[in-house]
């Protein structure tokens, strides 16, 4: 007993007073009693208060453990949003780092497209540039090269306009020997006439007989243009005369129109006309419309006719005023075109000789000579001739400057071709590897943010 006083004393002793119960004070101040059954008694009491002042702290602590437990789910609830809002964050980053890398992949393809467009115009252009070299180069050679190549090519044609030529100059060297004879007998003059002057004075005579005939066609044309204007004065005067008839008509038909349509309304009808009337045979009122036409189409077909009539002589008038504006034309540039074909001819003849060629050997039959044409033809025979010469020139030019081009044009697209599969290929290998980077970069992000 008195141990377990003992121990239960020393028990209270250990705790500090500040936090034992007023109860347990009171006890460990009052002296001890010799009765054991009070003792125990006073020790059942104050365990009894001390569970109930237990119990009421426990009653007054449970709205703060409630409390607390609401305030750790708060902060539980708090630190998941949290967490939610980081993660769709992330999310959110990764997206527009995912969009960041799409859209450059896509300019970085665009850019490609672009260097390869590029690429493929510096090619055309180089292609473009090495063509126009070699046609500057072509065009560097000589004439003389150009005409031997001509001959070498195409004798035939060659050896045929030269033996032309060679006719045209014996004629033009017999009409020259007989215009010496002529102007020997006749007027006794010295006989030492040149080329030149004989020429000049056969092409003086051309232009004054082809003044003559222009002069003669221009009479011919003021006349005409004379009696288009009498035509036309007496077709204005007829259209002057139809036109104040057709006015008067128009007018006196219109007053008897209004009289017909005012006698019409205001007239009574036959039905409602008293016998009298009927019996002194007054004529009812009617309109002819069928008479009107008829005055209107006749009208409107005359004026047609007249139309058309002075149509037809201003383009007779048009025509005759061009083919005079070309006569003249040609008139004027007559003897420019003359010295050209003979600054041509003696050309052709120094090219001939310095390239040795010589006409073939069997005479020229003459059926395409120049004395086979008229003389007012001569212009237009030299003209094609020249025209011919410098077809063929441009063909044969043509002609070799082709297979150089044709060449490179396929070198061109060969070498698009193969351009075209290698970038392929890179875009292929391009999407290839972009999933392998994002999903390495999605990972990055996914353990770098946790």
């Amino acid at each position: 007993m008195k141990d377990g006083e003992k121990e239960e004393r020393e028990r209270h002793s250990s705790i500090p007073r500040a936090q034992l119960p007023k109860s347990v004070n009171n006890v460990a101040r009052r002296p001890s009693k010799s009765n054991a059954y009070n003792y125990y008694k006073k020790l059942v009491q104050d365990f009894e208060s001390l569970d109930r002042e237990l119990h009421e702290t426990e009653v007054a602590s449970q709205p703060l453990a409630t409390k607390i437990n609401h305030m750790q789910l708060d902060q539980e609830e708090a630190l998941h949003e949290e967490l939610v809002c980081q993660q769709t964050q992330w999310e959110q980053e990764r997206e527009h780092r995912i969009e960041e890398i799409l859209h450059k992949n896509e300019e970085v393809d665009a850019l490609h497209a672009k260097l390869d467009d590029l690429d493929a115009q510096e090619m055309c252009v180089l292609a473009q540039i090495q063509i126009l070299q070699e046609k500057q180069q072509e065009e560097i050679r000589t004439e003389a090269y150009r005409i031997h190549e001509i001959v070498h090519k195409r004798t035939n044609l060659l050896e045929t306009e030269l033996a032309k030529g060679q006719m045209d100059l014996e004629f033009i060297a017999r009409v020259i020997a007989k215009s010496k004879a002529q102007q020997q007998q006749r007027g006794g003059q010295a006989a030492s006439f040149n080329n030149h002057d004989s020429i000049h004075a056969i092409t003086e005579e051309i232009q004054q007989r082809k003044r003559r005939e222009f002069e003669l066609a221009a009479d011919n044309l003021n006349a005409q243009l004379l009696s288009f204007e009498q035509e036309k004065e007496l077709l204005n005067q007829k259209a002057i005369d139809i036109r104040t008839r057709k006015q008067r008509a128009l007018q006196i038909l219109s007053t008897n129109q209004q009289h017909a349509i005012k006698t019409f309304f205001t007239s009574p009808s036959p039905e409602s006309k008293p016998p009298d009337a009927i019996a002194a045979g007054r004529p009812a009122s009617t309109l002819d419309f069928s008479s009107i036409l008829e005055v209107l189409n006749q009208s409107g077909a005359q004026i047609g006719q007249l139309q058309s009539a002075r149509n037809d002589q201003m383009s007779a008038r048009r025509q005759m005023e061009n083919a005079l504006r070309k006569a003249q034309s040609i008139l004027e540039s007559g003897d420019k075109r003359i010295e050209q074909l003979q600054e041509s001819i003696s050309k052709r003849k120094q090219e001939a000789d310095t390239l040795h060629i010589f006409p073939a050997s069997v005479a020229y039959d003459g059926r395409w000579g120049i004395e086979t044409y008229p003389p007012t033809k001569y212009g237009v025979v030299y003209f094609i001739r020249g025209i011919v010469f410098e077809m063929v020139e441009s063909a044969i030019t043509e002609s070799e400057t082709k297979p150089g081009q044709q060449l490179l044009e396929h070198n061109v697209q060969r070498w698009r071709a193969t351009h075209e599969t290698v970038a392929q290929e890179e875009l292929l290998e391009i999407r290839a590897k972009c999933p392998v980077f994002l999903l390495a970069d999605i990972i990055l992000m996914y353990t770098g943010h946790f």
